[in-house]
């Protein structure tokens, strides 16, 4: 007979439990002794009961560190904000004082305001002060903030206008109200704008036009429609590589925002910002060296330089293109100018026009159901896109999904 002894287990805790020793007995089967009658039963029952033991020791240890991870968490923000002044709570700015015409003083006061967001003026000052003069027809010398209200929200109630459209228009409103002129806020004015604004994205959220819907992206005289690979096909097969061809090629291979392909070509044409705001020099530029976009500022904010590679396609083209072409410029410098360049390769192509904008909706349509990229992929899409998989599943990649399924 072979005896185990164990020596007995002290854990150390606030209450002290000693485990006594096990002895665990087996039967030596070259050594049968008939005199011994082993005790399995009792030996598993005690042995279960010490690892239940130390069980409830660990998870109670457990619960020890983690409160006093958070004690020591709390003591670091506190030693943290010794002697360190709380910022006092700004109080709301007063209204500017009525001076006889509520146009007159947008006008003047939207010249000089800058959005702290971004530390520039408002670049759209024009559209939102239009929306400011047609909402106060009738009460723009009326010095009543009440009445002046009455007449704004009877304006915008009128509205017979798309879901979005309706809400960039109160909210250029609300820029004059709000951070302009610091008008009292209306409680009519902002349930009808909340209203607005959860419509709206509501309806854009995950949205997905019907094959009757998309329509205006068939073929003239055909059934088919104009997916992103016609449109990639049809670059493909191109001869004339003038800035509508670079623009279109840009556009079917990458989703980039229109705004993205305003760059300089070549570093040398690059103009840097003077200062530390980067919006005071050139958004970005094309190197024909490497192939690669640099951009340093966009629509949505990020920090540092966003890098990424053209596409095999987009590059032939572009270097066709420069054979001829000496401008210092990838494409062109303006938004409406690209638009009409966009919207004239389609009619030369015989191809439904379709805009910058919904270009994008085809390419992540295409990426995510024809490409059927997986996510690693599509992340570094998002990457270079500048938008997050989120957004492009709520807003672009389901929009024209019925054109391919």
């Amino acid at each position: 007979m072979c005896v185990v002894h164990r020596t007995p287990i002290t854990l150390p805790h606030h209450h002290i439990r000693t485990l006594y020793p096990i002895h665990m007995h087996y039967q030596d089967t070259r050594h049968p002794n008939p005199m011994s009658q082993p005790n399995f039963n009792k030996t598993l029952t005690s042995l279960y009961s010490a690892m239940t033991e130390v069980k409830h020791l660990r998870a109670e240890l457990e619960e020890k560190k983690t409160i006093i991870t958070q004690l020591q968490s709390k003591i670091a923000v506190l030693e943290a904000q010794k002697g360190v002044k709380q910022p006092e709570v700004q109080s709301a700015p007063q209204a500017l004082a009525f001076t006889g015409n509520w146009y007159e003083m947008a006008q003047t006061h939207i010249a000089s305001y800058v959005n702290p967001k971004t530390n520039r003026p408002l670049s759209d000052q024009k559209k939102i002060l239009a929306e400011w003069k047609r909402c106060i027809v009738g009460a723009e010398t009326n010095p009543n903030i009440d009445e002046l209200w009455t007449c704004i929200c009877t304006y915008v109630q009128n509205l017979e206008c798309k879901q979005n459209t309706k809400c960039k228009k109160m909210g250029n409103i609300k820029t004059i109200t709000n951070k302009i002129l610091h008008i009292p806020e209306d409680h009519n004015y902002q349930v009808v704008y909340n209203k607005a604004v959860a419509n709206d994205i509501a309806e854009k959220t995950c949205k997905c036009l019907s094959k009757e819907e998309l329509a205006f992206l068939k073929v003239e005289n055909t059934n088919e429609y104009c997916t992103l690979q016609r449109v990639r096909d049809q670059i493909n097969k191109c001869s004339t590589f003038d800035e509508p061809t670079v623009l279109v090629a840009l556009l079917a291979f990458h989703g980039n925002r229109l705004e993205d392909w305003k760059v300089k070509y070549g570093k040398n044409n690059y103009v840097a910002s003077k200062d530390d705001d980067v919006r005071n020099g050139d958004r970005g530029f094309y190197d024909p060296d490497t192939k690669q976009i640099h951009l340093f500022y966009g629509k949505t904010h990020f920090d540092g330089e966003r890098v990424f590679k053209l596409h095999a396609e987009c590059v032939k083209v572009i270097e066709e293109n420069r054979k001829t072409n000496t401008s210092e410029w990838l494409v062109c410098q303006t938004d409406n100018a690209m638009r009409f360049l966009a919207k004239d390769w389609f009619e030369r192509e015989q191809l439904p026009s379709v805009l910058p904008s919904q270009m994008r909706h085809l390419y992540e349509t295409h990426i995510r159901y024809v490409e059927k990229m997986n996510d690693e992929q599509l992340d570094e899409q998002w990457k270079s896109i500048g938008h997050t998989g989120i957004t492009a599943r709520k807003l672009y990649g389901e929009l024209y999904k019925n054109l391919v399924m």
